[in-house]
């Protein structure tokens, strides 16, 4: 032995080489984040009456134009500008009264929201729907698509 003494290990996390590693990884992991997000923004297209931004159809209570909100008198879904185009109250959600919102009525069941009762059957669209049959027809809301057939040989 020389007489040297020992050295002493210094621990892996207070190492300068540990501290240049981890902001490395900070700053890639940032990079491939930017790029991800950049990579899934498209250009704002159009889809007929609306704008698509991000494969996507904004909510109807957006200017995308201007990206402001648009006036809900009733809070429904629909605007007061789209509720005068239908000829629906815009100061009250079910219009006709038959227990669904006109927005229900216009964007999921396809009812008429000045009706009660868009098939003329006697039960209201809102009862119907409660009960499980479409409002606007005969037959149950959600029929089942029978599967396919497999082709005999």
């Amino acid at each position: 032995m020389n007489g040297d003494q020992p050295t002493e290990r210094v621990p892996l996390h207070q190492t300068r080489l540990f501290r240049i590693l981890v902001v490395v990884v900070i700053v890639v992991g940032a990079v491939v984040a930017a790029a991800l997000t950049v990579r899934t923004r498209r250009p704002a297209a159009t889809n007929g009456n609306a704008t698509v931004i991000n494969g996507s159809v904004p909510p109807a209570n957006l200017d995308t134009r201007q990206g402001i909100p648009l006036q809900d008198g009733d809070q429904d879904g629909l605007t007061n500008e789209e509720e005068d185009r239908l000829g629906t109250n815009p100061t009250q959600a079910d219009s006709d009264r038959d227990g669904l919102s006109d927005f229900d009525e216009v964007r999921v069941y396809r009812s008429d929201p000045n009706q009660p009762d868009t098939d003329g059957d006697g039960h209201t669209d809102g009862q119907e729907v409660q009960q499980g049959f479409s409002p606007t027809g005969p037959g149950k809301l959600f029929d089942t698509v029978p599967p396919p057939t497999t082709p005999t040989t």
